[in-house]
Parts: structure tokens; C-alpha cells; sequence
């Protein structure tokens, strides 16, 4: 089953300074909806598709992350 085509934006930034790192970050910035996979289940005794599988891409999401060393 062929799937259409998507464009994910994924923007990430980063800044440190001795033992610590704060980063950023934004999967999907542009919120776009797609599909990274379809696929088309069988019946084993009928051979008839019975069931469609299929994996969306992540929604937009945000974060901060903060290190520290010592």
C-alpha cells in the first residue's frame, strides 16, 4: 500500500559552559501529520486482507534538557 509523502522539521540548539549544558528543542515544528508506515493484514485461513496497521509520525513536541557534570 503506498504511502504519501511528509516533510518533519526538527530543530534543536544547545549551549554550554564548564560542567553544564541547557539544550533545546522542537520535534515536527511544522506539526505536519503523515505516516511512517502501512501495512495490510491477512486472515491465515482466507488470505483476505482483515486489518490495516499503521504508524503515525509524532506529533510536534517540545523539551528542555539540562546536564550537569561533576
Amino acid at each position: 500500500m503506498p504511502l504519501g509523502s511528509y516533510t518533519a522539521l526538527d530543530l534543536y540548539a544547545g549551549f554550554g559552559k564548564g560542567a553544564w549544558e541547557v539544550r533545546v528543542y522542537v520535534n515536527n515544528a511544522t506539526g505536519e501529520d503523515g505516516w511512517s508506515s502501512l501495512d495490510m493484514l491477512s486472515s491465515e485461513l482466507t488470505g483476505a486482507n482483515v486489518q490495516a496497521t499503521a504508524v503515525p509520525i509524532l506529533p510536534r513536541t517540545f523539551g528542555v534538557e539540562f546536564d550537569v557534570r561533576f
